[in-house]
């Protein structure tokens, strides 16, 4: 039986070996890509909650803005304000 030489096994190996890495980079892809879209569904499902939030504070309190920090309600200039 011949013997192969060491040259030509060890490019199999450094290729298998790169393949190997890549096929690992390709699975992470892959998962950031399913994370991705599950992050993108959340950010959406997000920006819903603060538009309802949003149009609750509008219907309660009119047109106008809120600071977030201090919950302060500042009606747009012309707007009535509603209090209870």
């Amino acid at each position: 039986m011949a013997q192969v030489k060491e040259e030509l096994l060890n490019a199999v190996k450094d290729c298998q070996k790169a393949m190997q890495a890549i096929q690992v980079e390709l699975g992470a892809i892959a998962l950031a890509e399913l994370r991705k879209e599950a992050l993108l569904a959340a950010y959406k499902e997000q920006q819903t909650k603060v538009q309802e939030a949003t149009d609750a504070i509008r219907s309660e309190y009119g047109d106008g803005s809120v600071d977030l920090e201090s919950g302060e309600f500042t009606p747009e200039s012309g707007a009535e304000v509603v209090e209870e």
